[in-house]
């Protein structure tokens, strides 16, 4: 996983993203076609990138830290099969135990393919800790920000690249046409702004239309602060 982001300098927020966790799952009627591929990957190289010895962690660093909320912002499993979604859903449990405020958006990992989007897996096991609203939708962390959530993951044949759905697009229009008030933290997995003077987004791992995306959030008069 990735480590924790402090993004807010007054009350906390955490963000947290890309835990991937995997199982020992080799048969090959379970594992057809793209997720072959993908267990095989996880094995001989993603695995040996990721720490989860801080997943084991983190429920520590919540209750010491005491955060208004966690943005658990996607990539809980490895190739969306139900023991990975299983062993999240516990992580999920015991931070929530914590007292600790949860939202959790799916990333491309967790709709690894069209059939668990279909069946609505996601929904299944991070259910309460999805925004209550649905995504897109708007929430309202006491003392802190407002948060935006997109939705930017779809299942890929090949790439690992997102993509804003009808809705994400009506609101992004939504949000580009208010007028005044607080920043808006704008939350999701993959980046709605994927590039700075100092960082870009690599093209497998983008949002399709980003120049599209770009050139609505250039007219939003309110302050944006993007985490994903």
């Amino acid at each position: 996983m990735n480590p924790p982001t402090v993004i807010s300098p007054g009350p906390l927020i955490l963000c947290a993203s890309d835990f991937h966790f995997g199982c020992n799952v080799w048969n090959p009627f379970r594992l057809f076609g793209k997720r072959m591929v993908g267990q095989i990957n996880y094995h001989l190289r993603r695995k040996r990138k990721l720490n989860h010895t801080a997943a084991s962690a983190f429920r520590m660093l919540l209750e010491n830290q005491r955060p208004e909320a966690l943005l658990a912002l996607g990539d809980f499993t490895n190739i969306a099969l139900p023991e990975e979604f299983q062993t999240a859903r516990a992580f999920l449990d015991s931070l929530a135990e914590t007292g600790t405020k949860i939202y959790a958006l799916p990333g491309n990992h967790d709709v690894y393919t069209a059939s668990v989007l279909r069946q609505r897996e996601t929904d299944r096991w991070l259910g309460p800790y999805l925004p209550p609203d649905g995504i897109p939708s708007r929430a309202r962390i006491p003392g802190v920000a407002s948060v935006q959530f997109f939705p930017t993951v779809c299942p890929n044949l090949l790439s690992s690249r997102g993509a804003l759905p009808a809705e994400g697009w009506q609101a992004l229009e939504s949000l580009a046409a208010q007028t005044g008030g607080d920043p808006i933290l704008i939350a999701s997995h993959y980046p709605l702004l994927d590039r700075t003077a100092t960082y870009r987004q690599k093209w497998s791992h983008s949002l399709r239309q980003s120049e599209k995306v770009l050139d609505i959030l250039r007219r939003c008069p309110r302050p944006l602060t993007f985490i994903a």
